[in-house]
């Protein structure tokens, strides 16, 4: 490194340019500390931008599954609403003629004082697999 020479006072000296230090012999040297600085300067940006990406990364994915968790809820209320107690239900007319659906018998019916249509299910229909075959029907006829 260079060396200029300082003139304030009575004795001139020798200054190191900047990133150079004088070592035992008083010759201009690189600095060490400067580079190990920078490294660790550099280290410790990327270890906060690490830790600051990995917190985002939680909380947008535990935003994300809550997001998920409230859709799940909700499809289920949606379809607890289609389920009443039949004993709040005033059957009617059979208003499917003689032709009864894949799933039962469809009436007119009243509910709570609302005019209604109700899909009346065939006992041997109670399989899991045709209840859910006829949720699928709900959701066509819901849209």
């Amino acid at each position: 490194g260079s060396c200029k020479v300082v003139l304030p006072g009575p004795e001139a000296y020798c200054e190191c340019d900047f990133g150079f230090t004088k070592d035992d012999r008083g010759l201009c040297r690189i600095a060490t500390y400067y580079i190990v600085g920078s490294s660790t300067t550099a280290g410790i940006i990327l270890l906060v931008l690490l830790i600051l990406g990995t917190v985002r990364f939680y909380f947008t994915r535990k935003k994300h599954k809550q997001r998920i968790e409230e859709k799940d809820q909700e499809l289920v209320d949606l379809t607890n609403v289609w389920v009443v107690d039949s004993r709040e239900l005033i059957l009617y007319d059979r208003i499917d003629g003689d032709t009864p659906g894949g799933f039962g018998e469809v009436y007119k019916a009243e509910y709570r004082e609302i005019t209604v249509a109700v899909k009346k299910l065939q006992q041997l229909h109670r399989i899991e697999r045709i209840e859910l075959e006829f949720k699928r029907e709900i959701e066509v006829m819901r849209s």
